[in-house]
């Protein structure tokens, strides 16, 4: 099965079945419609009483609407999601030869990178609502260094200043990216990101990405994988309900912590591996990761 499908069956089920009926309800409303019917509606009271169906089956018809709409966002999160694994398996095969100085340092570093990778690809489809993120992350940060970086025991202080970091970062980014598409005004950039004044707050960025942070999980092999093997990647992000009374239809879970729904979208990648053709699978080049060792600070004399 495409991994396009994979954790989302349902949704694809329930969602083709709502447009469907949509797509019918709309024919048959604007199949007999014309201009003069509007005149004859406005001024004939015979049929009023035949308002109280309409009446009855409009909830029906918005928990319809409702339930459409909510399935299109969890298949966009979908869509992220499989762009996510791409871009986070890409980062795995180009850092799990590296050979660190500290083998622990190693480990810790490719997480980072392949945390990092799969977080900024999810966040132009993160959820900006600090309270979303509360209910379902009330230890965020404090319990994120464990998934940000594979379970190393590491204090709280440390995840959040990575995460405030690539959060610079990637703000830094966006505004380049802005202001060169102001400065060329090339036809080829969105007219959002080339109208200076459209562009977005970084109150709204900085609430993205802390909310993808938290919300985005990466599994793949411990272990080198050998040169041309297959090597899978799995990112999994937890999507908030936005649409009240669509968890039920869509199968979403409760939050421990809250009344929150949300629900759980795996998207898995398999890249060859291209680790180096050594018994380790490392390429052999001591290096020390700068950034981990500034901010762990240097090792302890023994």
């Amino acid at each position: 099965m495409p991994d396009i499908f994979s954790s989302v069956e349902d949704i694809w089920i329930i969602w083709l079945v709502c447009s469907c009926v949509v797509g019918v309800l709309i024919h048959r409303a604007c199949r007999g419609f014309s201009l003069s019917s509007i005149g004859r509606f406005w001024n004939d009271e015979e049929g009023a009483s035949y308002a109280l169906p309409y009446v009855l089956t409009f909830p029906i018809f918005l928990l319809l609407m409702a339930v459409l709409l909510q399935a299109t966002l969890i298949l966009l999160c979908k869509f992220g999601s499989i762009y996510s694994a791409h871009a986070s398996a890409r980062t795995v095969v180009v850092w799990q030869g590296s050979y660190p100085t500290d083998p622990a340092d190693g480990k810790t570093y490719t997480r980072y990178k392949a945390k990092r990778a799969a977080v900024m690809a999810m966040v132009p489809y993160a959820n900006s609502s600090t309270l979303d993120r509360k209910s379902l992350f009330p230890f965020y940060p404090a319990s994120f260094e464990n998934k940000f970086l594979g379970g190393i025991d590491l204090p709280a202080s440390f995840a959040n200043l990575v995460t405030n970091i690539d959060r610079i970062f990637y703000k830094g980014a966006y505004k380049r990216l802005l202001a060169d598409a102001n400065e060329k005004d090339t036809a080829t950039v969105s007219p959002v990101i080339r109208n200076r004044t459209a562009s977005t707050r970084d109150s709204y960025i900085d609430r993205k990405y802390s909310y993808a942070a938290a919300a985005t999980w990466v599994d793949y092999p411990e272990e080198v994988v050998p040169w041309n093997e297959d090597l899978s990647v799995t990112v999994t992000y937890r999507m908030a309900f936005h649409i009240p009374g669509t968890a039920r239809i869509l199968r979403g879970s409760r939050s421990f912590w809250s009344k929150r729904f949300y629900r759980d979208i795996k998207s898995t990648v398999t890249l060859p591996s291209e680790a180096a053709e050594t018994p380790s699978g490392q390429i052999g080049i001591p290096y020390d990761p700068s950034l981990l060792r500034r901010i762990k600070g240097p090792p302890n004399p023994t």
